[in-house]
């Protein structure tokens, strides 16, 4: 098909086409993503063809979106646009990305939802069944995606050398990059238990998380969690990302480099991991202001030294 051909398709069309190629190659939340960026964009265009496909457009599109979508949604749609204009000029559709230049809204920076030890210790003890509750522990040790864990197969396990590969044989990463993560004891007596049960049972069955001897679906668990966070009575805003986002916090907050942390968790750039888990970690800024201390603090002020660690001693209470 000459490029003048391709040029008259409807947008719809050419849409349609580079969705059939996402659902293989990407995985099903970033489908599902591109498929409601482009049915939004679809119903502010009309049925054009891609001769009428311009920068104004797409511009304009976006800004009408920005007076009431977040700036998470606005990235998301510009992102969406932009790898379908990308394929687009590969294929010989397009020739121009009509998102190139589009300055993306700025993120207020945000401390990450993750569960506090307590809570999540109130989410297990409030958790009855066993399935689920290997898979919330394992998820907050491991710091895997909800896609992840639900494909996550016993030939991606490697027991003896306690080690997780997301290979990209059986479902795709986020990032599209193999990822091998090195499983902890609590990790490790999670899948042993599971392993032992299987044997037993003489399930056949190739996933390492399973629900009643059945696959577990991602919108099944997201179900769960989140009538288990309202029985325990946790915060509304927790979820099951939650989970690894708090496998993410509680290693900032023991002083883990932002770089391992990122590697950890498959981020595709390390600035994100340091967005949203940097300010978790103030061991190094907490050396710095003790430098103060002797600096400031005459001799004359020995009573208010004293009485500060006899607070800090008492668990932070100041008694009246």
């Amino acid at each position: 098909m000459s490029y003048y051909k391709k040029h008259r398709i409807y947008l719809w069309d050419f849409f349609n086409e580079f969705l059939i190629y996402s659902k293989s190659a990407y995985s099903i939340n970033h489908y599902n993503s591109l498929r409601t960026t482009f049915n939004a964009f679809l119903s502010f265009c009309g049925k054009i063809t891609l001769n009428k496909l311009n920068r104004y457009l797409v511009i304009t599109f976006i800004d009408s979106r920005m007076k009431y979508l977040s700036p998470y949604t606005i990235r998301r749609d510009i992102a969406d646009l932009s790898s379908a204009f990308h394929w687009g000029i590969n294929r010989g559709y397009l020739k121009e990305n009509f998102t190139k230049g589009i300055v993306k809204p700025k993120i207020i920076q945000k401390l990450p939802v993750y569960f506090r030890e307590s809570e999540f210790q109130l989410l297990v003890q409030n958790t009855e069944d066993d399935d689920l509750k290997d898979l919330f522990l394992f998820v907050i040790n491991t710091g895997l995606r909800e896609t992840e864990v639900c494909e996550l197969r016993w030939s991606q396990i490697d027991l003896k050398h306690k080690t997780l590969v997301l290979d990209n044989l059986v479902s795709i990463t986020k990032n599209k990059k193999v990822r091998a993560i090195p499983l902890n004891i609590a990790s490790m007596h999670i899948l042993l238990a599971r392993e032992r049960k299987r044997q037993t049972n003489g399930d056949s069955m190739s996933f390492v998380f399973t629900y009643k001897r059945e696959k577990i679906r991602q919108q099944f668990i997201s179900h769960k969690i989140k009538k288990i966070i309202r029985k325990a009575g946790l915060r509304n805003e927790l979820n099951f990302y939650s989970l690894r986002k708090s496998f993410g916090s509680y290693l900032a907050q023991k002083g883990v480099p932002i770089y391992n942390i990122s590697k950890l968790m498959g981020h595709s750039d390390p600035r994100l991991t340091t967005q949203m888990y940097a300010a978790l970690n103030v061991d190094d800024l907490r050396e710095s202001v003790e430098i103060l201390n002797n600096q400031n603090i005459s001799i004359n002020d020995q009573d208010i030294i004293k009485e500060t660690y006899k607070i800090l001693n008492n668990g932070g209470t100041i008694n009246e």
